[in-house]
């Protein structure tokens, strides 16, 4: 099953899964340098990586069916930064119930820029 907005993501309180940023579309020919990830109190973060496009981070815990901010800033090496918020959700799924892939969007006139919830393109 799919998540029906791509800039959300659940998981279940047991699971401790990799959460991805797609920021390929948005990039264009430039590459990832340097990321920080701002998570709401309460989650576990693990380990964070990235590649020249797409940045994961790794996160358990929560509580059920209370939902959290994952923000994700990247830097570029074109001296280029942005910013994007996902919300996680936490709630009783199966393995394959859920989508931990958030594609950013390529044109940011699509961004709900307000600093009090997640982004929706």
């Amino acid at each position: 099953m799919e998540c029906n907005d791509k800039h959300q993501f659940e998981k279940s309180p047991a699971g401790n899964l990799d959460y991805q940023f797609d920021w390929s579309d948005w990039l264009g020919s430039d590459k990832i340098h340097a990321v920080t990830f701002n998570v709401a109190d309460g989650l576990d973060v693990g380990s964070q990586s990235w590649t020249d496009t797409a940045v994961t981070i790794w996160l358990g815990g929560g509580q059920l069916l209370k939902s959290y901010q994952v923000r994700c800033t990247v830097h570029t090496e074109g001296n280029r930064q942005d910013r994007r918020t996902a919300l996680l959700t936490i709630r009783n799924l199966s393995a394959e119930s859920s989508s931990r892939v958030y594609h950013v969007p390529a044109d940011p006139d699509r961004v709900d820029l307000s600093p009090a919830g997640p982004h929706y393109g």
